[in-house]
Protein backbone atom coordinates (compact mmCIF):
# COMPACT_ATOMS: atom_id res chain seq x y z
CA UNK A 1 0.00 0.00 0.00
CA UNK A 2 1.38 3.90 -0.78
CA UNK A 3 -0.43 6.19 1.36
CA UNK A 4 0.73 9.62 0.92
CA UNK A 5 0.30 12.90 2.86
CA UNK A 6 -0.70 16.18 1.69
CA UNK A 7 -0.58 15.44 -2.07
CA UNK A 8 -1.14 18.97 -3.42
CA UNK A 9 2.84 19.81 -2.62
CA UNK A 10 3.59 18.24 -5.47
CA UNK A 11 1.74 20.68 -7.74
CA UNK A 12 4.59 22.78 -9.83
CA UNK A 13 7.10 20.27 -9.20
CA UNK A 14 7.46 18.69 -12.38
CA UNK A 15 10.10 16.07 -11.43
CA UNK A 16 8.00 15.23 -8.88
CA UNK A 17 5.21 14.66 -10.60
CA UNK A 18 6.65 12.36 -13.18
CA UNK A 19 8.25 10.41 -10.50
CA UNK A 20 5.25 10.14 -8.86
CA UNK A 21 3.12 9.75 -12.53
CA UNK A 22 4.63 6.41 -13.07
CA UNK A 23 5.06 4.95 -9.34
CA UNK A 24 1.22 5.20 -9.27
CA UNK A 25 0.57 3.41 -12.78
CA UNK A 26 3.56 0.71 -11.68
CA UNK A 27 1.19 0.03 -8.16
CA UNK A 28 -2.19 0.73 -10.05
CA UNK A 29 -1.44 -1.92 -12.66
CA UNK A 30 -0.35 -4.68 -10.09
CA UNK A 31 -3.55 -4.08 -8.18
CA UNK A 32 -2.10 -2.41 -5.28
CA UNK A 33 -3.50 -0.10 -2.65
CA UNK A 34 -2.90 3.95 -3.34
CA UNK A 35 -4.23 6.25 -0.88
CA UNK A 36 -3.84 10.33 -1.03
CA UNK A 37 -5.00 12.88 1.10
CA UNK A 38 -5.08 16.91 0.47
CA UNK A 39 -6.30 20.18 1.86
CA UNK A 40 -8.14 20.47 -1.62
CA UNK A 41 -9.99 18.55 -4.20
CA UNK A 42 -7.96 17.79 -7.30
CA UNK A 43 -9.82 20.02 -9.17
CA UNK A 44 -8.64 22.61 -6.87
CA UNK A 45 -4.45 21.74 -7.37
CA UNK A 46 -2.77 24.37 -9.06
CA UNK A 47 -0.18 23.17 -11.83
CA UNK A 48 -1.07 19.60 -11.34
CA UNK A 49 -0.58 17.57 -14.67
CA UNK A 50 -4.02 16.94 -15.80
CA UNK A 51 -3.11 13.01 -16.19
CA UNK A 52 -2.25 13.35 -12.25
CA UNK A 53 -5.88 14.94 -11.76
CA UNK A 54 -7.51 12.23 -13.75
CA UNK A 55 -6.55 9.76 -12.12
CA UNK A 56 -6.44 11.50 -8.75
CA UNK A 57 -10.32 11.93 -9.57
CA UNK A 58 -10.66 7.98 -11.04
CA UNK A 59 -10.66 7.34 -7.55
CA UNK A 60 -12.94 7.53 -4.41
CA UNK A 61 -13.12 10.82 -3.30
CA UNK A 62 -14.20 11.28 0.16
CA UNK A 63 -14.47 14.85 1.83
CA UNK A 64 -13.55 14.87 5.18
CA UNK A 65 -15.46 17.87 7.23
CA UNK A 66 -13.80 19.65 10.40
CA UNK A 67 -15.47 17.66 13.48
CA UNK A 68 -18.39 19.08 15.05
CA UNK A 69 -18.92 20.30 18.72
CA UNK A 70 -20.24 16.83 19.93
CA UNK A 71 -17.21 15.38 17.81
CA UNK A 72 -14.55 17.57 19.45
CA UNK A 73 -15.65 16.86 22.68
CA UNK A 74 -15.37 13.08 22.39
CA UNK A 75 -11.94 13.59 20.92
CA UNK A 76 -11.36 16.21 24.07
CA UNK A 77 -12.46 13.25 26.62
CA UNK A 78 -10.72 10.91 25.05
CA UNK A 79 -7.24 12.36 24.36
CA UNK A 80 -7.31 13.29 28.19
CA UNK A 81 -8.02 9.89 29.30
CA UNK A 82 -5.53 8.45 27.08
CA UNK A 83 -3.06 10.83 29.29
CA UNK A 84 -4.41 9.73 32.38
CA UNK A 85 -6.70 12.94 33.13
CA UNK A 86 -10.56 13.42 33.92
CA UNK A 87 -11.47 16.85 32.61
CA UNK A 88 -14.20 18.79 33.76
CA UNK A 89 -17.24 19.20 31.29
CA UNK A 90 -16.70 23.15 31.75
CA UNK A 91 -13.12 22.58 30.54
CA UNK A 92 -13.65 19.77 28.00
CA UNK A 93 -16.25 22.60 26.40
CA UNK A 94 -14.38 24.79 26.32
CA UNK A 95 -11.61 23.34 24.41
CA UNK A 96 -14.03 21.85 22.01
CA UNK A 97 -15.83 25.19 21.27
CA UNK A 98 -12.35 27.10 20.72
CA UNK A 99 -9.99 24.19 18.43
CA UNK A 100 -12.27 23.57 15.47
CA UNK A 101 -10.15 23.36 12.70
CA UNK A 102 -7.39 20.49 13.71
CA UNK A 103 -7.32 17.64 16.34
CA UNK A 104 -3.62 17.61 16.46
CA UNK A 105 -4.46 21.04 18.39
CA UNK A 106 -6.60 19.09 20.59
CA UNK A 107 -4.20 16.78 21.22
CA UNK A 108 -1.33 19.17 21.79
CA UNK A 109 -3.78 21.69 24.31
CA UNK A 110 -4.62 18.05 26.70
CA UNK A 111 -0.63 17.04 26.70
CA UNK A 112 0.14 21.03 27.32
CA UNK A 113 -2.23 20.10 30.67
CA UNK A 114 -0.42 17.19 31.87
CA UNK A 115 2.32 19.56 32.74
CA UNK A 116 -0.04 21.96 34.39
CA UNK A 117 -1.02 19.57 36.30
CA UNK A 118 1.74 18.82 37.88
CA UNK A 119 1.66 22.19 39.95
CA UNK A 120 -1.97 21.93 39.92
CA UNK A 121 -3.06 18.52 40.48
CA UNK A 122 -6.21 18.10 39.32
CA UNK A 123 -7.83 21.79 39.58
CA UNK A 124 -7.53 22.74 36.08
CA UNK A 125 -9.88 25.06 35.15
CA UNK A 126 -10.52 27.19 32.23
CA UNK A 127 -7.78 29.42 33.31
CA UNK A 128 -5.46 26.86 32.82
CA UNK A 129 -6.95 26.04 29.53
CA UNK A 130 -6.62 29.55 28.21
CA UNK A 131 -3.59 29.60 28.87
CA UNK A 132 -2.10 26.48 27.12
CA UNK A 133 -4.36 27.28 24.10
CA UNK A 134 -2.80 30.77 23.70
CA UNK A 135 0.42 29.67 22.15
CA UNK A 136 -1.68 27.32 19.70
CA UNK A 137 -4.15 29.29 18.41
CA UNK A 138 -5.84 32.97 18.28
CA UNK A 139 -8.89 32.77 20.79
CA UNK A 140 -11.93 33.88 18.67
CA UNK A 141 -10.10 34.93 15.97
CA UNK A 142 -11.62 37.02 13.37
CA UNK A 143 -13.43 35.45 10.54
CA UNK A 144 -15.38 37.88 8.28
CA UNK A 145 -18.48 37.47 6.61
CA UNK A 146 -19.11 37.47 3.14
CA UNK A 147 -20.80 40.76 3.19
CA UNK A 148 -18.15 42.32 4.97
CA UNK A 149 -15.61 41.42 2.12
CA UNK A 150 -17.77 42.57 -0.34
CA UNK A 151 -18.43 45.55 0.70
CA UNK A 152 -14.94 46.38 1.58
CA UNK A 153 -13.51 45.47 -1.50
CA UNK A 154 -16.23 47.25 -3.69
CA UNK A 155 -16.11 50.59 -1.01
CA UNK A 156 -11.84 49.97 -2.03
CA UNK A 157 -12.37 50.24 -5.82
CA UNK A 158 -15.26 53.09 -5.29
CA UNK A 159 -18.15 50.59 -6.40
CA UNK A 160 -21.54 49.47 -4.88
CA UNK A 161 -21.31 45.96 -3.44
CA UNK A 162 -24.33 45.14 -5.62
CA UNK A 163 -22.18 45.51 -8.60
CA UNK A 164 -20.01 43.28 -7.51
CA UNK A 165 -22.54 40.46 -6.60
CA UNK A 166 -24.18 41.28 -9.99
CA UNK A 167 -23.54 40.42 -13.69
CA UNK A 168 -21.87 43.90 -14.55
CA UNK A 169 -18.13 43.13 -16.59
CA UNK A 170 -16.76 46.31 -17.19
CA UNK A 171 -12.74 45.86 -16.16
CA UNK A 172 -12.89 47.30 -12.89
CA UNK A 173 -16.15 45.46 -11.31
CA UNK A 174 -14.53 42.13 -12.68
CA UNK A 175 -11.65 42.17 -11.29
CA UNK A 176 -12.94 43.87 -8.06
CA UNK A 177 -15.48 41.01 -7.96
CA UNK A 178 -12.32 38.53 -8.47
CA UNK A 179 -10.45 39.99 -5.76
CA UNK A 180 -13.45 39.71 -3.42
CA UNK A 181 -13.74 35.91 -4.30
CA UNK A 182 -10.23 35.39 -3.80
CA UNK A 183 -10.06 36.98 -0.36
CA UNK A 184 -13.79 34.73 0.53
CA UNK A 185 -11.75 31.90 -0.24
CA UNK A 186 -8.94 33.29 1.89
CA UNK A 187 -10.48 34.36 4.40
CA UNK A 188 -13.52 32.06 5.19
CA UNK A 189 -14.23 28.60 4.86
CA UNK A 190 -16.89 28.91 2.68
CA UNK A 191 -16.58 25.91 -0.34
CA UNK A 192 -16.20 27.45 -4.09
CA UNK A 193 -20.04 26.21 -4.23
CA UNK A 194 -21.07 28.58 -1.25
CA UNK A 195 -18.79 31.57 -2.20
CA UNK A 196 -20.59 31.19 -5.70
CA UNK A 197 -24.44 31.78 -3.66
CA UNK A 198 -23.29 35.43 -2.93
CA UNK A 199 -23.01 36.44 -6.36
CA UNK A 200 -26.48 35.55 -7.83
CA UNK A 201 -25.40 31.64 -8.18
CA UNK A 202 -22.31 31.71 -9.89
CA UNK A 203 -21.16 28.08 -10.43
CA UNK A 204 -17.54 26.87 -8.51
CA UNK A 205 -16.09 26.97 -11.62
CA UNK A 206 -16.54 30.08 -12.27
CA UNK A 207 -15.36 30.74 -8.66
CA UNK A 208 -12.39 28.73 -8.98
CA UNK A 209 -10.80 30.04 -12.37
CA UNK A 210 -11.51 33.99 -10.80
CA UNK A 211 -9.68 32.52 -7.50
CA UNK A 212 -6.58 31.36 -9.71
CA UNK A 213 -6.39 34.38 -11.96
CA UNK A 214 -6.18 36.67 -8.82
CA UNK A 215 -3.16 33.97 -7.43
CA UNK A 216 -1.45 34.50 -10.55
CA UNK A 217 -1.63 38.35 -10.72
CA UNK A 218 -0.54 39.00 -7.13
CA UNK A 219 2.96 36.72 -8.29
CA UNK A 220 3.21 38.97 -11.54
CA UNK A 221 1.97 42.27 -10.14
CA UNK A 222 2.70 44.16 -7.11
CA UNK A 223 -0.13 46.38 -7.82
CA UNK A 224 -2.48 43.54 -7.53
CA UNK A 225 -0.58 42.09 -4.68
CA UNK A 226 -0.83 45.59 -2.85
CA UNK A 227 -4.30 46.08 -3.74
CA UNK A 228 -5.51 42.61 -2.37
CA UNK A 229 -3.18 43.10 0.95
CA UNK A 230 -5.24 46.63 1.50
CA UNK A 231 -8.20 45.13 1.58
CA UNK A 232 -7.20 42.41 3.45
CA UNK A 233 -6.43 44.95 5.84
CA UNK A 234 -9.41 46.84 6.01
CA UNK A 235 -11.35 44.27 6.25
CA UNK A 236 -9.16 42.91 9.55
CA UNK A 237 -10.11 46.57 10.79
CA UNK A 238 -13.81 45.54 11.31
CA UNK A 239 -12.78 43.23 14.12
Amino acid sequence: MLLVDDIQFISGKMGVQEEFFHTFNCLYEAGKQIVITSDRPPLEMLKLEDRLRSRFESGLIADVQQPNMETRVAITRAKAAQLGMILSDEVVEYIAENITANVRQIEGVVKRLTAYRAILGDNIDVEAVKRAIKDVIRVGAYIPTPEVIITETARYFSLDPAELRGQRRSKTTAIARQISMYLMRSLTNLSLADIGLQYEGRNHSTVLASIRKIEDMIRSSSDISNTVRDITSNINSRN
